[in-house]
């Protein structure tokens, strides 16, 4: 469910403006980090059990358990961001765009950008569940996989977050919106108001 909400979401839920991208290369990087990171922990996703996570107290138990409160946390998180935001009504990362309205329910009023988050939150669990699998088998292949995941995670991390600081510049200082448009200046204000309530871009009240 997780794998399946992930390719939803950067496939078919945003959608790519008619003024293009500000940058091809990135949106490619995405999506090709993306489709990379879930066919190397797949695997180990799989083999992630709940019941066996609960019944152990084992270091490997509580991996399991961790992996699944990441993974089953970021599902959830990213369902919450769907349903706000519907369908076909945010562009895809890197868009080129001019924003026309401010998000602020749901899970967009507690950080400023909770569809990265999500994805964060599924990553990361994903990486908890190979590095348990590696631990469990010893195995020196797990181990290379652990170790290409987590180079691949830490892309996709800062693919996010370059993502998420163009956005509000967008909002803030009318860069790579469409030529010949302006963002409106009530919905500047609005995103101005909007970053002095919700000051956390990732945690809530954190950073």
């Amino acid at each position: 469910m997780f794998l399946s909400g992930q390719s939803y979401g950067i496939f078919l839920h945003f959608f790519k403006p008619s003024t293009g991208l500000v940058n091809d290369n990135r949106v490619l990087q995405v999506k090709g980090l993306s489709i990379l990171a879930i066919l190397i922990s797949f695997p180990s996703i799989f083999t992630t059990s709940l019941p066996s996570a609960i019944a152990h107290s084992t270091n490997t138990g509580l991996l399991h358990l961790l992996s699944w409160v990441f993974l089953a946390g970021s599902l959830m998180l990213g369902t919450w961001c769907c349903e706000v935001t519907g369908q076909g009504n945010l562009s895809v990362i890197f868009g080129r765009v001019t924003p026309k309205e401010v998000i602020n329910t749901g899970p967009y009023a507690l950080c400023r950008h909770p569809v990265y988050v999500s994805y964060m939150l599924g990553w990361v669990g994903s990486l908890i569940a190979m590095q348990q699998e590696w631990r469990h088998n010893h195995a020196f292949f797990g181990f290379i996989r652990m170790v290409a995941m987590a180079v691949v995670v830490i892309g996709l991390i800062g693919l996010y977050r370059e993502g998420a600081e163009l956005e509000e510049r967008q909002f803030m200082l009318n860069e790579d919106v469409v030529q010949g448009e302006n963002v409106e200046l009530g919905v500047r204000r609005k995103y101005e108001s909007y970053k002095s309530v919700v000051g956390a871009r990732w945690v809530p009240g954190i950073i």
